[in-house]
């Protein structure tokens, strides 16, 4: 339920940006490569807006990742009885801000509402109001 609420957000965040926007790529991290092909990441990322990116990697790639950036995620395995690929993926619901030299420059953790989280965007990026 956090991906989806998250990224519709972060689309009303682009658009009241408007042309600011061109300044921030919003990422959006999956830590499930088994489920996460980078085909379909690209088909949902574009669902909510043309220029998301969705990323991913094999596991120890994206552990790294999010161990570098404070991420926390934990597989949960299906119950018993249950296939396999019917585990489900508890994870951070924080966003994470990169400055253009990859290092991190902010977190905002949950709930994310667009007008608080634009007006942080602005003032990080250094544009007026």
């Amino acid at each position: 339920d956090f991906c989806p609420n998250t990224l519709a957000t972060l689309k009303l965040v682009q658009e009241k940006l408007g042309e600011d926007a061109a300044q921030l790529q919003v990422l959006f991290f999956s830590v499930d490569p088994q489920r996460d092909q980078p085909e379909q990441l690209a088909q949902y990322t574009r669902y909510f807006h043309p220029k998301f990116v969705g990323i991913t990697g094999e596991t120890e790639q994206v552990d790294h990742f999010a161990q570098a950036l404070g991420l926390a995620y934990s597989i949960v395995p299906a119950e018993d009885g249950a296939p396999a690929n019917q585990y489900t993926v508890d994870h951070s619901a924080a966003l994470v801000m990169l400055d253009p030299q990859g290092r991190i420059a902010a977190y905002f953790s949950a709930p994310h509402r667009v007008d608080p989280l634009t007006a942080d965007l602005r003032s990080m990026m250094g544009l007026s109001s």
